[in-house]
């Protein structure tokens, strides 16, 4: 996703959460602990572990450092700190990825329900503006994944995949509806992606 942004401006990642090892070849200018989601050995949420290492004086000093109000267009990827971030400063932005899809009540969900898991999902990065990515559409807003051109020929054949023009649709929606500033549907030229993924801490203020 990031080199096809690239085309329509500068984009700048922040990243947040501890539980990583990955080392991102992306274009960080910002990272931050902010929360972690910790899973047992059955794939479940680890509901003690995620409460633990909460500190509600660190994520409000965190939320208020980001500087979203200075991007034309703001993209989180279930990305808590960003998502509050615009909230809190009055900035639209969009939530994209596939936790996006479980936003629409026809999203498939598992028979015996993790209620916990359920809240996390609805409320964790809310946004009205979405777009979702699973492997069936099951909204007009959930688009097929995004799979990198080297992966592509391990992939199953049946899996559908979402094409260039499918993702310059989706940003121009996007755009045209993150500020009034960009509602003449105009590319944006500053791009700031949240993205949940490892640690380093913000530029102090």
């Amino acid at each position: 996703m990031v080199p096809f942004l690239k085309k329509y401006g500068t984009v700048d990642v922040f990243l947040s959460g501890s539980n990583a090892s990955l080392r991102p070849d992306l274009p960080v200018k910002f990272s931050s602990n902010g929360i972690s989601l910790f899973y047992s050995a059955n794939g479940k949420l680890d509901t003690l572990k995620i409460l633990k290492q909460l500190n509600p004086i660190y994520l409000n000093r965190e939320i208020n450092r980001l500087p979203v109000e200075k991007y034309d267009l703001v993209i989180s990827d279930f990305e808590f700190i960003s998502a509050r971030a615009c909230k809190r400063k009055g900035k639209a932005f969009w939530h994209w990825g596939h936790q996006a899809s479980f936003h629409s009540p026809n999203t498939p969900r598992p028979l015996k329900r993790d209620y916990f898991a359920e809240w996390i999902m609805q409320n964790y990065c809310s946004s009205p503006h979405k777009v979702g990515f699973h492997f069936k559409s099951y909204d007009d807003w959930i688009l097929p994944p995004i799979i990198k051109k080297n992966i592509l020929p391990f992939t199953y054949r049946t899996i559908p995949t979402l094409k260039s023009d499918a993702i310059s649709t989706a940003l121009m929606a996007c755009n045209s509806k993150s500020s009034p500033k960009n509602a003449s549907g105009k590319n944006p030229t500053t791009i700031l992606i949240g993205n949940l993924w490892v640690t380093r801490p913000l530029p102090k203020a």
